[in-house]
């Protein structure tokens, strides 16, 4: 059995990305060292620099591989969230099994119309998951930006404060 690791090596031919927030940190942590130094924000665009290997050049060959490993909480909501949807499959038979008069045409678009609803609401609240432990990583981020800047710790008052702030 071939591991997604591997599968993963062979699709990408060794080029990698950063995950999106190291680099959501990276541009956050370069916004606020500019406005601690009266600058405006210059970001790298180029995809370059987010990733490492040969980006645009010509593979051959396929390599995969994937070294992911999942806390022990996110593996428990991984099979709460398993277990919840099995049982809500097999309450939606028996639903179907008692009602033989509706078609399949009916079922279907039932279903079909209730997908975008259930991933719009399992996204909502798996940003409201993140946020929570999210917003003092940002913070951590500006906190030394600021620091490594010149912004005092103290009240967060500026040293000195550039006279075109």
């Amino acid at each position: 059995m071939r591991t997604p690791k591997r599968m993963y090596e062979q699709l990408s031919h060794g080029v990698t990305s950063y995950s999106s927030e190291r680099i959501q940190k990276e541009q956050l942590y370069l916004a606020a060292a500019a406005w601690a130094r009266g600058e405006t924000p210059v970001y790298d665009l180029d995809p370059k620099a987010v990733t490492t290997g040969h980006l645009h050049d010509w593979q051959d060959r396929l390599l995969v591989s994937v070294k992911m490993t999942y806390p022990p909480e996110m593996v428990e909501e991984i099979r709460t969230a398993r277990e919840r949807v099995h049982q809500d499959v097999v309450e939606f038979f028996e639903v179907c099994r008692a009602t033989p008069e509706r078609e399949f045409d009916y079922w279907f678009n039932r279903e079909r119309n209730a997908g975008p609803r259930a991933i719009a609401e399992a996204y909502r609240a798996w940003q409201q998951r993140g946020a929570q432990t999210a917003g003092l990583a940002w913070l951590r981020v500006i906190q030394n930006a600021l620091r490594n800047n010149g912004v005092s710790g103290a009240g967060w008052r500026r040293a000195s404060m550039p006279s075109s702030m």
